[in-house]
């Protein structure tokens, strides 16, 4: 996509989720609603503690905390892009549907790959356990309530 649109801006909304951990204003929600437990020796949220009580099997509610926090976040971090550029926008999440910015869409594009390839993929690119990849998997996002413009499978090679 980046090679067929030269001047397009390419968000990863995982990594604008993971600049909003950082944020002071949103350190101090999640310590106030999830307690500060997801806080390391420094005063920054521990991402592996923090994945631990929201992906575990009683983090549901964590999540839903966290998700609230941190989508209010990227949501804004979108409209200042949208905002400051005319040029096409990529947007990259794995639950890019369930925040405002899905409606803001204009195609809609799903890329999947078959369970045990993204499992190797994200082990690897995010150095975690077989365990920690399925806790999250678990929460993942049910594609199948989206309408798709394109869907490409990279284990089909297409």
């Amino acid at each position: 996509m980046e090679e067929k649109y030269e001047n397009a801006i390419r968000m990863d909304l995982d990594k604008v989720g993971h600049k909003a951990l950082e944020e002071p204003e949103i350190i101090k929600m999640l310590t106030q609603r999830i307690g500060s437990e997801i806080l390391d020796e420094n005063g920054n949220i521990d991402r592996k503690k923090l994945g631990t009580m929201v992906f575990g099997e009683d983090g549901k509610y964590n999540l839903v905390i966290l998700e609230a926090v941190v989508w209010e976040y990227i949501d804004k971090e979108i409209d200042k892009v949208l905002e400051a550029t005319s040029a096409p926008i990529i947007l990259e999440a794995i639950k890019l549907p369930a925040i405002k910015a899905w409606k803001k869409c204009t195609t809609k594009i799903l890329v999947s790959a078959e369970c045990e390839e993204r499992k190797v993929r994200v082990m690897e690119r995010d150095s975690i356990s077989e365990e920690e990849f399925d806790m999250r998997d678990n929460n993942s996002y049910d594609y199948s309530k989206c309408e798709f413009d394109i869907i490409l499978n990279t284990s089909e090679g297409t």
